[in-house]
């Protein structure tokens, strides 16, 4: 075992789960929750919310290429596998969750995050059972406005800084089935406004309570390279850190690591190593 290992052990720490209200999932009475007539009635009931939302044309095998997303169809299985595999420890770590949103950050610039944030949010929405949605918060290197079927690109920025602008114009579909994308938006904003804004936080807990099944996929700035991404974390209840492979100390991850916090800190993903990327968890 490494030492950047093991000290990630060391900071890891497991978190008592909370009480799972499953009443929050299906809309119904917490004394009616338990019998299979209930529980048949809620997945009745995401079924038919996930099967009618609009989905705009497929991106092509080649364009999914192009865009580094993974498919289906791609020849790399050793990265499409990886992506379905973190899809699958992360459900099974935070089963308890309805609608969470995990933070997806890295030790430094260039690690990857914008890469991984998009392929969990990709993995997520594979699943016809689930959809998710990316939020682009790394607003220094903006990625995802290619996945946005549509010409009319306004998204977070515009929200934050426009108070007439409704939670609907900016969740935008993609040319992936059942992900939806919030974009970093056109308009200019000072950073420290970005992250403390309280329509930040409004925004999320609306976006919590659309749909039950949804994963809220953020990608957020290097955490060793923006104070105020710790901000962020603290307004999510999970997150993942990127460690590129080979481009970091060991001093750089613990860091990393610490300002996250052991509460929130669901992993490491450790990015572009010689062969499949490891993951490691609390």
């Amino acid at each position: 075992m490494s030492k950047i290992q093991e000290a990630l052990d060391k900071i890891k720490a497991s978190k008592n789960a909370e009480e799972f209200d499953l009443s929050k999932q299906t809309g119904l009475p917490q004394e009616r929750i338990g019998s299979k007539a209930d529980i048949k009635l809620s997945e009745t009931a995401v079924f038919n919310q996930i099967t009618h939302m609009y989905q705009p044309e497929e991106l092509s095998p080649d364009e999914k290429d192009r865009l580094k997303i993974i498919s289906t169809s791609m020849n790399d299985r050793k990265i499409f596998n990886a992506f379905r595999d973190l899809r699958t420890t992360i459900s099974q770590r935070i089963e308890e969750k309805a609608s969470p949103v995990i933070m997806v950050t890295s030790c430094t610039s260039q690690g990857g995050s914008s890469f991984v944030a998009q392929n969990l949010a990709v993995a997520v929405a594979m699943d016809e059972s689930k959809t998710s949605l990316l939020v682009d918060c790394n607003l220094n290197a903006p990625k995802f406005s290619e996945l946005i079927i549509s010409e009319n690109i306004v998204g977070l920025k515009d929200y934050l800084k426009e108070e007439n602008r409704s939670v609907d114009e900016i969740i935008h579909p993609t040319g992936i089935p059942r992900l939806r994308v919030i974009p970093a938006g056109v308009l200019d904003i000072p950073m420290t406004e970005y992250f403390t804004n309280i329509r930040l936080r409004k925004l999320f807990e609306d976006i919590r309570e659309r749909y039950s099944h949804r994963y809220i996929i953020v990608d957020a700035p290097p955490i060793e390279e923006n104070a105020d991404t710790r901000i962020l974390a603290q307004i999510c209840d999970y997150a993942i850190l990127v460690v590129p492979y080979s481009k970091v100390t060991e001093k750089q991850v613990l860091t990393s690591a610490r300002a996250i916090g052991k509460e929130k800190l669901l992993g490491t993903v450790f990015n572009n190593q010689p062969r499949t990327p490891k993951l490691s968890w609390r």
